[in-house]
């Protein structure tokens, strides 16, 4: 009897523990679950905010010797940075997307990635990414790293594409240097060579040419020239009829086409082929007050894919800054052309003048001396006076000699000392 009361007694014990185990458990359970929602309402904030930044939100940890890194997330978007073709092919492994930044970039971010770590503030860096052989594309990155306990760094950020506004800057920068060659160019050849090494800045150029047209003579003349299998070895006016060239100015529009478009073009008699063959060409008019002045061209002959439709506008838009630069170095060229004609008329006009006076006074004497009626010692003194003449005549013959053998040189006013025979022999050339 005693036993089985003592039983009963601890089964109601075991029976309450029972209960208070089943009642910390349903808690337990409630705690996990508001956890897990309050996770899941984090998770779902952060996807909101990552989703919706102007960038792509990353996160990856890099391990304590600062070798391997380990991608932990990368937020929507990233394909529109980098292509769907390298999503695909780096997937999950971040030290993929890292062998896209060119060594002088990597060299740069890894410094400055070890300052950032030693002093824990945020980092800040413009890079490059090699999307193929032929294409760069410039992003920003602006991340923080978090040194964990185990010795890993947590660098967590977002990443930008900033391509776009590195080619607007570039293009300004290319405006402003075009602006200056005008100034500092003492001919049209010079001031293209000098945008010529500008344009490098923007587009691969080692194949390029300006080609000018003259309607009156229906042929085109070649300023500048640079090309690493076609020369030419004088710049002597040409026809190019049916030729890309003309084609673009016939058009007026610019035109990029890879070697089977070009073949297509030649086999329906819209153009004629010339020099070598080519497996990319880009070309775009020169156009100055509604007209077709000229062609500037660039060309691949080993990549296809080298140049874009965003290069052929880019190309588009600096034919427009070479135009107006050629047009006004012809002006320049044409007032400075007037300016000589006016020294030339008022130097012939001072010649006139100083030659006038012992022509003149040879003439009288000559006359005199024709006169019997003059006396023997007038005759003496007009004859004296001849060499006097002579010699006055020989100076201003001396000093005019001088000044045609002056080189063109700044004079203190602003104005040009100018040989004029010396600048008719150069513009011959």
């Amino acid at each position: 009897m005693r036993y089985e009361q003592k039983s009963r007694m601890e089964l109601i014990t075991e029976l309450r523990s029972a209960r208070r185990k089943v009642k910390e458990l349903e808690n337990f359970q409630q705690l996990i679950t508001d956890e897990l929602e309050e996770l899941r309402e984090r998770e779902e904030r952060f996807r909101s905010i990552s989703e919706n930044i102007p960038g792509v939100v990353f996160m990856y940890i890099v391990d304590s010797e600062g070798i391997d890194r380990q991608s932990l997330y990368t937020g929507p978007g990233f394909e529109d940075i980098v292509g769907q073709d390298q999503v695909d092919q780096i997937g999950d492994d971040v030290n993929l997307f890292f062998s896209m930044i060119p060594p002088e970039d990597q060299e740069r971010m890894e410094q400055a990635s070890l300052e950032a770590e030693a002093q824990g503030h945020s980092l800040d860096l413009e890079y490059r990414l090699q999307l193929s052989p032929t294409k760069m594309k410039w992003v920003r990155s602006i991340s923080r790293p978090i040194k964990l306990e185990n010795g890993f760094i947590r660098w967590q950020g977002v990443l930008f594409d900033i391509d776009e506004h590195k080619r607007d800057e570039a293009i300004r920068h290319f405006a402003s240097k075009v602006t200056e060659a005008i100034t500092s160019s003492n001919d049209i050849r010079s001031l293209i060579r000098k945008i010529h090494q500008h344009l490098g800045t923007l587009l691969e150029a080692s194949n390029f040419f300006v080609a000018l047209y003259d309607d009156t003579i229906r042929l085109y003349s070649f300023p500048y020239y640079q090309d690493e299998y076609d020369e030419l070895e004088e710049y002597e006016p040409i026809p190019l009829k049916d030729s890309l060239t003309d084609y673009v100015r016939r058009t007026g529009k610019p035109l990029l086409v890879r070697e089977k478009e070009i073949e297509e073009l030649d086999r329906r008699g819209e153009i004629r082929l010339f020099g070598t063959n080519t497996k990319v060409w880009m070309g775009a008019p020169l156009i100055a007050e509604d007209k077709v002045i000229g062609v500037v061209v660039l060309q691949d002959y080993s990549d296809e894919m080298r140049y874009t439709e965003q290069d052929l506008e880019l190309l588009h838009f600096v034919a427009g800054h070479i135009a107006v630069a050629v047009e006004r170095k012809r002006a320049l060229e044409s007032a400075r052309d007037t300016e000589n004609l006016k020294i030339a008329q008022e130097l012939a006009r001072t010649v006139a003048h100083e030659f006038r006076q012992p022509l003149a006074s040879l003439m009288l004497i000559c006359d005199l001396l024709e006169h019997e009626s003059t006396a023997e010692k007038a005759r003496v003194e007009m004859t004296r006076r001849i060499p006097r003449a002579v010699q006055r005549i020989e100076e201003l013959v001396s000093r005019l000699f001088r000044i045609t053998k002056i080189e063109s040189k700044p004079y203190a006013m602003g104005l040009d000392i100018v040989d004029l025979e010396k600048s008719t022999d150069d513009r011959s050339q």
